[in-house]
């Protein structure tokens, strides 16, 4: 059989792979599926750009990154023994298989014994890969080496310790005077006239290769990194049910808190800055209406930054002529939807959001301003949950040793940014999410790591359908056994104050909180008909008693507002409303002889009319003829489905096509 001769190219490279090394190469470089290549040719240009080129070394690990530069430090043509010699590495399969992971990725072309790093690639480490020069022209040997440095003496020390790890130049009048050991009168001439240093022009000097290995004890990096990732878990566990409860009941949290958010926006009046961000007095009136805990001032601001920021995301708020924000058509078919979908949603729009929510806070920035805005955030978000859904469910992480695990899988970006702060903030924001519940990762982090990924049904089990039952106490609280339906909710709210967050929560009734909903216009029978019709428990005699307190003292002079009004002059249409069903909920009561007022807006009304066959006009205050208006909503805002890499099946199909092209 005769043998197949070594590829001359990466294009002839490419035309000898599989299917599955096309698929392979796809999986590891997304960008090269976009748009889909046309054939090998087209491949092989893409590949080989600047661009998409970095892109792959950025995604490196630590182990294949080193051995990427060991290959960019070697001259090129060179052999995988020559690769592990230069990494001083006894693990003949690690360097085997680096090389592979390269080879994989494109970066790398050829057998073992005559190895290409793209042009590109090699272009990327700079003119000295590793802080490593050239060889002199004639190099000193080893005994050469100890003979000079011994003759040199230690005056030359600091200045060689400068040039050892690299970049290996130093600029310098006159490099290339000529000097002997005789004459040498300062350290740099010391260092010439020795060989240990040498001129590479008439201002620069440069550290030859044979002298650095050996100053750096025959190491091509200060600190070999492992060829397999450390473990993120510390060895501890907790049990998994108890995470993921733990978990849910955040998630529940933060839904709540969106929805609690976005429904009071007609309220707040928030007031946006010229780039349409929020101002601080703005965000700190989000802290104070979620009711986040003062003394901790900077993680109040991120969470309730997060809160703004996943609505906007989600495309359930939006702004008004660039003046303020209120909630689009899609928050309404939001609360309309399970809670487990509801949460999906925004777990999907936080993991391939490109901001990086938490530096919305940092000093002089603002929520929804362009300071988060970073283009490798969402492959920030990813890869560390790849990295947490590798440990069972329970298992004790920590943004600690999260960030030391993702360093060494992306190398490249930890020399770019601050990774430790970064991983801490993802951490938390995971935490807010139920992504990890006291340091521990909950089943819901492999949902939100798999697009596409339905929450399990036994999981979904744990998120709680909405209630509207409340617990009435004596001691003037109501407690929510579960998160309440969003009515219950804003009705609770407004007749007493909440105390306390979670899925459920605890409110407080007192009298300032019941002359709230009398001077909303709500009488004494409606709220004892309210908290009777969603009290589990019936109502406690010292809430009635502070209830008609209240509305005993509250003025024989009555100033309230109303939503609409009715005016007809058929007295059984006045008398079949106020009998209806739907009067109680719509605060609908006689004003005056033809005339009934409801606490509902038009349009509510105008809907309860058409239920009944009769056709109502609406006016205005000058009484022409208008539309009934409706709740205060902004335009609907579209919402680009987050970039996210190809999936499995089309990348399959693709490397089916290019292989197919060269048969």
């Amino acid at each position: 059989m005769t043998r197949q001769a070594a590829p001359r190219s990466l294009a002839e490279s490419l035309r000898r792979w599989k299917a599955k090394d096309f698929a392979a190469l796809l999986a590891a470089r997304p960008d090269l599926c976009t748009p889909p290549p046309r054939s090998v040719g087209d491949l092989v240009v893409r590949m080989t750009t600047s661009g998409s080129t970095m892109g792959a070394l950025h995604r490196l690990n630590a182990w294949q990154h080193v051995v990427a530069e060991a290959l960019a430090a070697l001259p090129d043509g060179t052999t995988r023994a020559a690769v592990a010699d230069l990494l001083g590495s006894a693990d003949e399969l690690a360097v085997r298989r680096g090389i592979a992971d390269l080879r994989e990725r494109g970066l790398v072309w050829g057998p073992d014994t005559d190895l290409h790093l793209l042009v590109p690639a090699r272009t990327a480490f700079g003119p000295w890969p590793a802080g490593l020069a050239d060889d002199s022209v004639r190099p000193l040997t080893e005994p050469e080496l100890t003979a000079a440095l011994a003759a040199a003496g230690e005056v030359v020390r600091p200045l060689l310790d400068q040039l050892t790890w690299g970049p290996p130049t130093g600029r310098v009048k006159n490099a290339d005077r000529h000097v002997t050991p005789e004459t040498a009168a300062t350290p740099m001439e010391v260092a010439l006239a020795h060989r240990l240093l040498r001129p590479l022009d008439a201002d620069t000097v440069v550290m030859p290769r044979e002298v650095a290995w050996h100053l750096r004890g025959h190491r091509l990096v200060r600190t070999l990194p492992s060829s397999t990732p450390p473990e993120p878990a510390t060895g501890h566990r907790r049990k998994a049910a108890l995470i993921d409860r733990a978990g849910v009941g955040a998630a529940i949290t933060l839904l709540r808190d969106i929805e609690q958010l976005v429904s009071s926006l007609p309220d707040l009046d928030v007031r946006l800055l010229r780039e349409g961000s929020l101002s601080a007095k703005d965000l700190g009136a989000v802290v104070s209406l979620l009711r986040l805990p003062p003394s901790h001032q900077a993680r109040s601001q991120a969470y309730a930054a997060l809160v703004v920021e996943l609505a906007w995301a989600a495309g359930l708020v939006n702004h008004v002529n660039g003046e303020t924000l209120l909630p689009t058509p899609a928050f309404d078919q939001w609360l309309e939807r399970p809670a487990v979908d509801r949460w999906t949603e925004l777990v999907r729009v936080w993991k391939g959001a490109l901001r990086w929510f938490h530096w919305s806070v940092r000093p002089k920035a603002h929520a929804l301003g362009p300071d988060a805005d970073w283009r490798g955030a969402a492959d920030l978000r990813r890869g560390l949950l790849e990295v947490c859904t590798a440990v069972a469910p329970g298992s004790l992480i920590g943004a600690e040793r999260l960030a030391e695990t993702y360093a060494w899988h992306r190398p490249a970006l930890a020399s770019q940014v601050d990774l430790a702060e970064m991983t801490g903030q993802w951490w938390e924001e995971a935490g807010w999410l139920g992504l990890q519940a006291l340091d521990a990762v909950t089943s819901l982090m492999a949902v939100a790591a798999d697009d596409g990924a339905a929450v399990p049904d036994g999981l979904a089990a744990e998120f709680p359908e909405p209630v509207s039952e409340l617990i009435l106490q004596s001691d003037l609280t109501a407690v929510a056994p579960g998160p309440l339906d969003h009515e219950t909710s804003r009705v609770a709210r407004l007749l007493a104050d909440q105390e306390s967050r979670g899925a459920g929560g605890v409110f407080r009734f007192s009298q300032g909180s019941l002359r709230r909903a009398f001077d909303a216009g709500w009488s004494a029978d409606r709220v004892l008909g309210w908290l009777a019709e969603h009290s589990s428990t019936g109502v406690p005699q010292p809430l009635e008693y502070l209830v008609g307190d209240v509305a005993r003292r509250h003025g024989r002079i009555r100033v309230g507002s109303v939503g609409s009004w009715i005016q007809t002059d058929d007295a059984a249409v006045v008398s079949q409303l106020l009998t209806h069903p739907e009067a109680g909920p719509l605060g609908l009561r006689r004003l005056a002889p033809g005339v009934i007022v409801a606490d509902a807006e038009a349009d509510e009304v105008v809907g309860l009319l058409h239920d009944l066959g009769l056709s109502p006009a609406a006016e205005d205050s000058s009484g022409r003829l208008v539309t009934a208006p409706v709740r205060p909503r902004a335009r609907p805002r579209t919402v680009d489905a987050p970039p996210g890499p190809p999936d499995a099946a089309a990348i399959a199909e693709l490397a089916e096509e290019l292989a197919a092209s060269l048969q």
